[in-house]
């Protein structure tokens, strides 16, 4: 069942929805101009919220080059301006896709010839509550800027988390470190370096918390380089 309240949770969805809307198109008695609406709201969706993090990588890196062009060392190595982020989406954008989508899922849902089969397969059975801690298993993405000691990280599968932790392990350290605490999808870190105008690798991975308790496994571990 969708998370209406979440922009990932949407997502999530209504991509469900598209890889299974032609099999069962019958079943929830949705017509071509259905199938269309639903393609391309997932596609630009999708499309959107991949654009957004650059958007904000683009920004970090033009306000970290400010910073030091304007207040850094005399000689310090400045870095080059990343290419600004360009979008070109998928299909016409239409706003409302949260209302088309509860608009649909109350229609098909609805529909006399409607199975359960169909109902799973369109993610229209709520089925949350009965999700074990024990088999959520984020996925993350890490992306270090190019400059300012910034990554930026992305969440997915976070069942049912209201916040995760991001956490760090600096090369020769056995301690994994919390940097941020985060309650949506993603979130820009900034780490202070073990020696300042150096570039640094590490290991960053993401555990999940509900009610300020872990939840779920922690994500798999990603390396990411930090940059002055």
């Amino acid at each position: 069942m969708a998370d209406y309240s979440t922009d990932s949770g949407l997502l999530e969805h209504i991509q469900k929805q598209k890889q299974s809307i032609n099999q069962y198109k019958s079943e929830a008695n949705a017509d071509g101009d259905d199938i269309t609406e639903l393609i391309n709201d997932a596609d630009n969706m999708e499309a959107m919220m991949e654009f957004c993090p650059l958007t904000d990588e683009f920004k970090m890196t033009a306000y970290g080059l400010k910073r030091m062009l304007v207040r850094g060392n005399v000689g310090d190595s400045i870095g080059e301006m990343m290419t600004a982020p360009t979008f070109t989406p998928p299909a016409p954008l239409v706003a409302g896709i949260e209302k088309r989508s509860r608009e649909r899922d109350g229609r098909w849902k609805r529909s006399k010839t409607m199975t359960e089969a169909a109902m799973l397969a369109l993610d229209l059975v709520d089925t949350a509550n009965n999700i074990s801690p024990e088999s959520i298993h984020p996925t993350i993405q890490v992306s270090g800027a190019q400059t300012g000691y910034l990554f930026s990280v992305t969440v997915t599968g976070r069942g049912l988390a209201d916040m995760w932790d991001v956490l760090i392990l600096r090369k020769g350290s056995n301690t994994w470190v919390n940097v941020k605490t985060a309650t949506g999808k993603s979130i820009d870190v900034v780490v202070q370096p073990t020696t300042p105008g150096e570039a640094e690798q590490m290991q960053v991975r993401v555990q999940l918390k509900k009610n300020n308790a872990n939840y779920g496994q922690p994500s798999a571990i990603v390396y990411v380089t930090i940059n002055p």
